[in-house]
C-alpha cells in the first residue's frame, strides 16, 4: 500500500472557505512573496510539505500521525461548516474542535520547526568551536564519544574536522520525530490558554472584499505595541490571537475580552485585519478572489489586492517575524 507523502500543515477543509469550487476542485488565489506572483491553484497544492508528518518510530507506520490527524480533520471539516453557518462559536462541541485546530496550527508549522532547527544548529556550531579549541580537547572529547557509542570512526583527524567546521558548509537537521515530540509535548499547555481566552466575532460587511488567510494563519501579538524585543506568549496577558475562518468571519481572543461580542467591521478595519494576517504569513497569502483590501505599512488608506506584491508589508523576511 502506497504511503501519502504530501502532508498539509494547513488543512484543506479549512482552506475551502477561501476558495471557489471548480468542478471537483477548490481554487484559491495565491499571492506568493517568494516568486512575486499571483495565480489561481487547487488548494491541495498550497500549505503542503513532503513528509511533514512522517515518523520513523518502531511499532508504528510512517504515516501513523498523518492518519491520526486525518481522523481529527474528519471532525474539523463539519465543525467549520456549522460554525460558518451559525456565524458564532456558541456550540460548545464545535468551539472545542475549532480551538483544538487553532492550537495545532499555532504549534505545528514550518516556521516553528525551522526556528528550532536553526537554534540547534547555532548551539551545535558553538559547541564544536569549544571542542576544537585545542587538539588535546578534541582528542579527549572524541575518546569519550567513542566510549559512549556515539562515534565509531577513528580516522577523522583534528585538522580535517577543524577545516570542515571552520568552512561552515553544513547544516544541522532535526528528525521529524523530535519536532513532533516537542509539539505535542507543548500542546496541552498551549490549549489551556486558548480555552482561557475570551473570543469575539469579527464580521466583514457584506459589500466588502472580506478577509484573507495565509500559510501561517494564526497570529499572536501584543494588544498594544511594545518597545523592545519581548515576543508575545500564549499565556501572557495583554496579547491577542487573531484567526480568519472565512472571507466573512474571523475571531479574536484575549484574556481581557468580553466573551461572545460581535463586531461588524468597517472597510478600514477589515483592511487592518488583513494587514495583520498578511504580515504574519510565511510566504503565501490565500484569498477567495482579488477584491480584498489591506493597509500599507506606510499607514495610507486601504489598498487594493493588486498592489500587494509591491507593498513593503509583503516583502520577506520583513513582516513574518513577530507573529508566532
Amino acid at each position: 500500500m502506497s504511503i501519502t507523502r504530501r502532508h498539509h500543515y494547513v488543512p484543506q477543509c479549512y482552506l475551502k472557505a477561501f476558495a471557489v469550487p471548480r468542478k471537483k476542485t477548490f481554487q484559491t488565489i495565491v499571492f506568493d512573496a517568494r516568486g512575486r506572483k499571483t495565480y489561481p491553484t487547487n488548494i491541495k497544492n498550497v500549505a503542503v510539505e513532503l513528509d511533514f508528518n512522517r515518523i520513523d518510530v518502531e511499532g508504528h507506520e510512517p504515516d501513523a500521525l498523518e492518519k491520526a490527524l486525518a481522523g481529527f480533520e474528519g471532525m474539523l471539516g463539519p465543525a467549520l461548516v456549522r460554525v460558518l453557518e451559525a456565524g458564532n462559536l456558541k456550540n460548545i462541541e464545535d468551539r472545542a474542535i475549532i480551538l483544538n485546530f487553532m492550537c495545532l496550527i499555532a504549534i505545528r508549522n514550518p516556521r516553528h520547526r525551522e526556528t528550532y532547527r536553526d537554534f540547534r544548529e547555532r548551539i551545535s556550531k558553538a559547541i564544536m568551536g569549544i571542542v576544537l579549541a585545542t587538539p588535546e580537547r578534541y582528542a579527549s572529547q572524541m575518546r569519550k564519544a567513542r566510549e559512549a557509542g556515539y562515534v565509531s570512526r577513528t580516522d577523522v583527524t583534528y585538522e580535517a574536522m577543524k577545516e570542515f567546521i571552520d568552512e561552515g558548509n553544513y547544516s544541522v537537521e532535526v528528525p521529524t520525530e523530535h519536532h513532533v515530540d516537542i509539539e505535542f509535548g507543548a500542546f496541552d499547555k498551549v490549549l489551556e490558554t486558548f480555552f482561557a481566552r475570551k473570543w469575539i466575532i469579527l464580521r466583514a460587511a457584506p459589500d466588502s472584499g472580506g478577509f484573507v488567510t495565509s500559510d501561517h494563519p494564526l497570529r499572536l501579538a501584543w494588544s498594544r505595541p511594545r518597545s523592545g524585543r519581548h515576543p508575545p506568549g500564549h499565556g501572557l496577558l495583554g496579547t491577542e490571537v487573531l484567526f480568519p475562518l472565512s472571507p466573512k468571519l474571523a475571531i479574536a481572543g484575549a484574556f481581557e475580552f468580553q466573551e461572545g461580542r460581535e463586531l461588524v467591521l468597517s472597510a478600514e478595519s477589515i483592511a487592518s485585519v488583513n494587514s495583520a494576517i498578511i504580515s504574519n504569513a510565511e510566504w503565501q497569502v490565500y484569498a477567495r478572489d482579488t477584491h480584498f483590501t489591506f493597509l500599507s505599512d506606510y499607514g495610507e488608506i486601504p489598498r487594493k489586492a493588486s498592489r500587494l506584491l509591491d507593498d513593503r508589508i509583503f516583502k520577506r523576511p520583513y513582516g513574518n517575524a513577530e507573529g508566532i
